[in-house]
């Protein structure tokens, strides 16, 4: 298991681990409750996102970053772990309250990832590799 705030170097396992598992491929969820947008995403502040255990409970930073290509969905990964019962969902207003920098991220298009080494580092972004999304 990797440290907290690390991903690893071979940064295609750590961005890939849950998102190439199908661990997370669900459509995301809205509820009625609101419908206000954040100050950057597109998606309203109650739409569901994908994260870990480890990012909502223990809080790990967020070292990967995914926007699906077919349905919009948006995955905030830790990198360290590849398990299916990890995986949580929360909301988006949730998750930018605990993680306020990811708002720079609100412009990723669909089809693509953004990673980084630490959550000092700065966000590396490139197309999902095919045959992955």
């Amino acid at each position: 298991m990797r440290e907290p705030g690390r991903a690893s170097r071979d940064h295609d396992d750590s961005r890939g681990n849950l998102l190439a598992a199908g661990a997370f491929r669900v459509r995301k969820k809205r509820s009625v409750a609101t419908n206000d947008a954040s100050m950057s995403f597109d998606d309203p502040l109650d739409t569901m996102v994908f994260t870990t255990r480890r990012v909502a409970e223990l809080k790990y930073p967020v070292l990967v970053v995914s926007h699906d290509a077919e349905d919009g969905a948006w995955q905030f990964l830790c990198g360290t772990t590849n398990d299916p019962k990890d995986g949580v969902t929360v909301s988006l207003a949730s998750m930018l309250e605990r993680h306020p920098e990811l708002e720079e991220l609100s412009d990723l298009a669909r089809g693509w990832i953004a990673w980084r080494e630490t959550e000092k580092s700065t966000w590396v972004r490139e197309p999902y590799p095919l045959g992955n999304a």
